[in-house]
């Protein structure tokens, strides 16, 4: 049998992943915006929070990243590249948190944990590929951080940072990363797991909706008038034949009780399943009017 579905008429699991994929990145930046700003609501309650000379930039930073996040959600649509896209996103994350961790304290920042989080959801956007890409992004990023910041080259008068030699600069360096490419392998692995999971399922729709379509052009095309009923013997297809037999359509039978379509046929059915002979040899006969 020849399948005659118009082309187009189901979404691909690539096109469905894509868009998933966007919105995954959507809500994981607004979370990641609001864990920001709870986190330094948080510092000023219990009396740590910034001064006030880095607190605007800090509240400002995390601003454009709920603006960017709704940005992004609202040009998803109008997206061709979706990985590229999605690619520039990370890149932006890493650099709103670099920005938060500055205006924090650089190396002595509260917020230097949320460079984990960018390689979770890249890893959830682009699999392995994008958890590497997010894990290197941060891990630059911080090296900047920490080396501009002990410098004397970038810093606020409320978070001054006292200077430190270079190896226990990389030591600090060393651990941050060592976490960060930890949490991305292991949000890699889950990632592909759940992305090989729910391609096989994409692919299970995919056959059963096919397999219905088969089967309802079969039973369409059964030159016999066939209908089926549940358990409640309640109509539940229709085939033509059945309908030019019957001479009622398929929208006026299903759903309604077979003895009020086919009047005598209950107890037809009882007394043909109550005969001693093999369930599939039963037949039984029954002259209607329509």
């Amino acid at each position: 049998m020849v399948d005659t579905t118009p082309a187009g008429f189901w979404t691909s699991p690539a096109e469905r992943g894509g868009r998933a994929r966007l919105l995954w990145l959507t809500i994981a930046r607004l979370v990641l915006a609001g864990v920001c700003v709870a986190a330094a609501l948080g510092a000023d309650l219990v009396g740590a929070g910034l001064g006030g000379g880095v607190q605007a930039g800090f509240y400002w930073t995390a601003g454009l990243g709920v603006v960017l996040a709704l940005l992004g959600a609202i040009g998803q649509g109008r997206i061709g590249n979706s990985d590229r896209f999605s690619m520039v996103q990370l890149a932006t994350d890493v650099a709103i948190v670099t920005s938060l961790v500055h205006f924090s304290g650089g190396r002595d920042s509260l917020f230097s944990f949320l460079y984990a989080l960018v390689p979770v959801y890249g890893a959830i956007l682009a699999g392995g590929r994008g958890a590497l890409t997010a894990a290197t992004l941060s891990a630059l990023a911080y090296a900047g951080i920490l080396l501009a910041n002990n410098a004397g080259w970038i810093g606020t008068p409320e978070s001054t940072v006292e200077s430190v030699s270079i190896p226990v600069l990389a030591a600090i360096w060393g651990v941050h990363v060592g976490a960060l490419f930890l949490v991305g392998a292991l949000a890699s692995v889950l990632s592909g797991d759940l992305n090989r999971t729910g391609a096989a399922l994409d692919q299970s729709k995919t056959d059963l909706r096919r397999l219905r379509d088969l089967h309802q052009r079969t039973v369409e095309s059964v030159m016999s008038g066939l209908l089926t009923t549940d358990s409640d013997e309640k109509v539940t297809s229709f085939n033509p034949e059945a309908e030019r037999i019957i001479a009622a359509r398929a929208s006026e039978v299903i759903g309604s009780d077979l003895e009020a379509v086919i009047p005598g046929v209950r107890k037809l059915v009882r007394r043909a399943s109550e005969r001693e002979a093999p369930p599939g040899s039963r037949r039984a006969r029954l002259r209607i009017e329509n």
